[in-house]
């Protein structure tokens, strides 16, 4: 069974990067931008700096984190210090 989310990303919202505090944007198409590789797979909607240098990114589901691509294969890794606190109806 697959499971969906109840968290929906709102395009209005600008959170901030943990990193530099610049507004990040919103980005429909989540990971296939980041990789053609994952181009036609289901996709999660996220925020992303818009600093070039910067490859933060956040979303409902996983907070901020960073997306390491290593040979067209993606890693999400946590950010450090960003995602310290959690809600505890949802965990996220």
């Amino acid at each position: 069974m697959k499971e969906t989310s109840t968290l929906v990303i709102n395009k209005n919202a600008h959170p901030l990067c943990p990193r530099d505090n610049s507004t990040m944007r919103y980005e429909a198409d989540g990971v296939a931008a980041e990789s053609k590789a994952y181009s036609g797979e289901e996709n999660t909607p996220w925020y992303r700096c818009g600093q070039a240098d910067c490859g933060a990114h956040f979303s409902p589901n996983s907070g901020y984190f960073t997306v390491v691509n290593v040979l067209e294969h993606l890693s999400f890794v946590d950010e450090p210090g960003a995602n310290l606190l959690q809600c505890p109806l949802h965990g996220t």
